[in-house]
């Protein structure tokens, strides 16, 4: 009996925001990644999209551009929730839904209905997560009482609240009684073509199938409506490979000191997200110095682009040199990447390249503070 519906009272918002968190141009439009600007109406055909009337493959488009007319509002103490496919959407403090085991809550970009099993919890705004599960079952932290946690399993949502079973036998909590819930549920993320979008910059992005209305991914009645300024999705699961989804075919690393930072994936170093001049980005690497990445390609993209930079992990520290190569040529470098920089975007051709590598050398610090990112890095394939 996992179910819960999202719909209720008023939020908080942003303007609509692009990928680095501003706001987005006006008309409807799309890009393609050979580079091509259509402007027009967008609709959507099963695997094709329309732009003006003009048809695409939709795994051919990059970004699109959609406009909506929601209104956004500000919310004294805004909430986040947790979509099951790792999404993240604001909202107003859960209230009990109009049908069993759900719950209501309000966006910044309408009411939303969701099943409780496509939810890993909610929390407030300021938290990275809507904190930890048990080993087994779920967890709930009450607003008040010191917040004391309870432990169990969810069996639902009614008037009552949220019913638990615990050791001490079921429960009803009420829902504004609850500062954070987390399901021990698995994160699913979403598979095949669909768009995202970050509703805010140092979230997850939202999932979205490819459809007008937009409904998220994660439960197909919930409809969140964009602003008058647009949202600027990204095409999801076409011609993008992110680099951080493949294994590398070679890797070294070493410290200045004797110590080793393995790299991590889709992370900072610590595990935590990845955050790159305040921006957190779901995908890419962080590599520390000397490190020294390398991927079979086979011939088989066209392009690699991303953002490098120090991850804010390390508050203005790091640098070191940089070198990104393919079959043994140089196709980006710089000799001192440092903390506090803004991020240097990258965008490379990859025609007939077979081996990409990323190499992160000692700076005029050694290897202190150099966490690499090279965030939301992708390839583009042929």
């Amino acid at each position: 009996m996992r179910t819960l519906v999202l719909a209720g009272l008023c939020v908080a918002a942003s303007l609509a925001l692009g990928e680095d968190g501003a706001p987005t141009d006006v008309d409807e439009g799309a890009t393609t990644f050979a580079g091509q600007s259509l402007v027009g109406a967008i609709a959507f055909q099963g695997k094709a999209m329309t732009v003006g009337g003009q048809s695409v493959a939709l795994a051919d488009v990059d970004r699109i551009t959609v406009v909506g007319d929601a209104a956004s509002s500000s919310l004294a103490a805004p909430v986040g929730v947790w979509l099951v496919d790792g999404g993240w959407v604001p909202c107003s403090t859960p209230t009990p839904g109009s049908q069993p085991d759900t719950i209501a809550v309000t966006t910044p970009y309408g009411t939303i209905e969701l099943p409780l099993g496509e939810v890993l919890g909610w929390g407030p705004r300021a938290d990275d997560r809507p904190g930890d599960a048990p080993p087994t079952g779920d967890r709930v932290v009450l607003a008040a009482e010191g917040g004391t946690t309870i432990d169990g399993s969810v069996l639902g949502v009614g008037p009552a609240g949220l019913t638990m079973k615990t050791s001490l036998g079921e429960i009803d909590v009420p829902l504004d009684g609850i500062a954070r819930l987390r399901l021990g549920l698995p994160a699913s993320p979403p598979k095949g073509l669909h768009l995202t979008v970050a509703l805010d910059p140092t979230r997850p992005p939202c999932a979205f199938a490819p459809e007008r209305p937009l409904r998220l991914r994660a439960a197909k009645d919930a409809v969140l409506t964009p602003p008058a300024q647009g949202w600027r999705l990204r095409v999801e699961g076409g011609r993008r490979v992110y680099l951080s989804a493949l294994k590398p075919s070679a890797q070294e690393e070493s410290g200045a000191f004797g110590t080793t930072w393995p790299w991590q994936r889709d992370s900072d170093l610590d595990g935590g997200p990845l955050l790159l001049a305040g921006v957190r980005h779901a995908r890419g690497l962080v590599l520390h110095s000397r490190g020294r990445l390398t991927w079979d390609l086979a011939g088989g993209y066209t392009s690699l682009r991303g953002l490098i930079g120090i991850s804010d992990l390390v508050d203005g520290e790091g640098d070191c040199a940089v070198t990104l190569s393919g079959d043994g040529k140089p196709l980006w470098q710089r000799e001192s990447v440092r903390g506090g920089e803004a991020p240097h975007a990258v965008e490379v051709g990859l025609d007939g390249v077979r081996t990409l590598e990323l190499l992160v050398e000692f700076g005029a610090r050694y290897d202190i503070g150099d966490h690499l990112a090279f965030a939301d890095a992708y390839l583009v394939k042929k």
